[in-house]
């Protein structure tokens, strides 16, 4: 019987290279606009249809548009409580996110890059079995 292999296996600081270079062709107050995440319904839901009348007015904003002062992934410590689900179906992934904000060791792996004045963060994800940015 196969064993497990653990998952942070292979999970080292990458080096931020593609964001990087992304940050460095922005402007000094040019932010980053991702063309495979647009602010559309495509990026929410599968057939373009909210799956509910209520859903049909999303806004789309940025940290800096929805909070006061500038854009910080947390405010102090990282910790279970600071993690909260909004509207959106994601239980399971709001469940996983609140576990790794208990591992700062984890967590740090995790936030690749951070440019926040161009609102721009680059994340690290478990996906079919591989580390992925």
């Amino acid at each position: 019987m196969g064993g497990c292999t653990s998952t942070t296996q292979g999970l080292n600081k990458t080096s931020g290279k593609r964001s990087r270079k992304i940050a460095k062709e922005l402007g000094p107050s040019e932010l980053f606009t991702d063309a495979e995440f647009p602010a559309a319904n495509s990026s929410l839901y599968y057939d373009d249809e909210a799956p509910y009348a209520a859903w049909k007015e999303v806004q789309w904003r940025r940290a800096s548009q929805a909070f006061d002062g500038p854009p910080e992934m947390f405010k102090g410590a990282a910790s279970a409580s600071t993690v909260h689900q909004g509207h959106l179906g994601n239980c399971w992934f709001i469940s996983a996110l609140s576990i790794i904000a208990t591992r700062p060791d984890i967590l740090n792996h995790l936030i690749v890059a951070q440019y926040p004045q161009h609102g721009l963060f680059e994340f690290r994800f478990f996906k079919q079995g591989k580390w992925v940015n």
